[in-house]
């Protein structure tokens, strides 16, 4: 989970680039869930 989300970027959180990359693909609305 990232600590901050804004859009569908994750501030201060390297190991989020994957999850928000699969978030864009599954949804590119830009939902901000993580």
């Amino acid at each position: 989970m990232c600590p901050k989300y804004i859009g569908q970027i994750c501030l201060k959180a390297p190991k989020c680039t994957l999850k928000i990359r699969k978030s864009v693909n599954d949804s590119n609305i830009g939902l901000n869930e993580p």
